[in-house]
């Protein structure tokens, strides 16, 4: 019952941030209001997902709001990064503590939290079609939960031993330490990417419309 209520406050939050795009965004073109309610619901999985493993969640959350961070600076949206980089301060202090061995963890409630924020900031931004590559882990995490789900409904086995798929990993051996430092630098990688992307566009855009 709790975990339906966190679900529903979650929910709301994305619908109710909906309005709040600017009606002059700049580019790339924004999102309709119904695709805006669909992706905040969407990345309410991933979060939770990736909360599984350490602090695996924390520091691919953190790559993902910088990436988020420097596409509001560039479009002199200085309240969205000033915004997304209270939030990376406070991820920063969570992965100090976080550490092996873990001093507290995030949770349920915090996964879940941060990836509706990261949908929203998006939304907000016009670079949700980004978020495959800016969040590509937690596209990963519930692809696999998916993919695995599908197997086992249509061809009765499965895909992975289990999922999400950073605990595949952990049950053929490789230590979460592993895990989460490959799962931070493929993430950093893919925001990268998806920063540049970001960049490229809002460059090329005005060009092509003239």
């Amino acid at each position: 019952a709790d975990r339906g209520q966190r679900l529903g406050v979650l929910r709301s939050v994305a619908r109710d941030a909906a309005p709040l795009v600017e009606a002059d965004p700049g580019p790339p073109r924004p999102l309709s209001a119904q695709r805006r309610r669909r992706l905040g619901r969407f990345l309410e999985g991933p979060g939770l997902l990736g909360s599984g493993a350490g602090g695996l969640a924390g520091g691919v959350l953190l790559v993902a709001f910088s990436a988020l961070t420097g596409i509001a600076l560039l479009q002199g949206r200085y309240n969205l990064a000033a915004f997304c980089s209270v939030i990376i301060g406070a991820l920063l202090a969570f992965l100090w503590f976080n550490v092996h061995p873990a001093r507290f963890f995030m949770g349920d409630t915090g996964s879940m939290s941060l990836g509706v924020t990261l949908g929203v900031i998006a939304m907000l931004t016009n670079s949700a079609l980004l978020l495959p590559f800016i969040g590509f882990i937690l596209v990963l995490e519930s692809g696999s939960v998916i993919l695995q789900t599908i197997s086992k409904k249509i061809f009765k086995r499965k895909i992975f031993i289990s999922t999400p798929i950073h605990h595949h990993f952990e049950a053929i051996g490789w230590p979460e330490t592993k895990i989460t430092m490959r799962f931070w630098i493929i993430a950093a990688v893919c925001a990268i990417i998806g920063l540049s992307l970001g960049i490229m566009s809002y460059q090329l855009v005005p060009i092509i419309t003239q």
